[in-house]
């Protein structure tokens, strides 16, 4: 099963014990992972005005979700970016 995960950023601080655990048994029971976490990008790099990168982030997690049979998000930590 394809499955995708994802959290806000803004909670990684907070949460990463669990975004770690919530990864780590999708892999651990054999399911294909989609997605962007652990997240390649920090805080900043997604606040910052930069039209084209924000643009490749929007596009790269609609595309997670077209593609999985299963969505998982991570919503602890209240964020815009997780308003899909």
């Amino acid at each position: 099963m394809k499955i995708f995960f994802t959290s806000s950023i803004r909670g990684l601080k907070s949460f990463k014990d669990n975004l770690d655990c919530i990864y780590n048994n999708i892999k651990d029971l054999g399911h294909n992972y989609i997605g962007n976490y652990p997240f390649k990008v920090t805080t900043e790099e997604v606040y910052i005005d930069n039209p084209d990168k924000n643009m490749k982030l929007f596009n790269d997690m609609e595309n997670f979700m077209k593609e999985c049979d299963l969505m998982i998000l991570e919503v602890s930590k209240h964020s815009v970016s997780m308003g899909y």
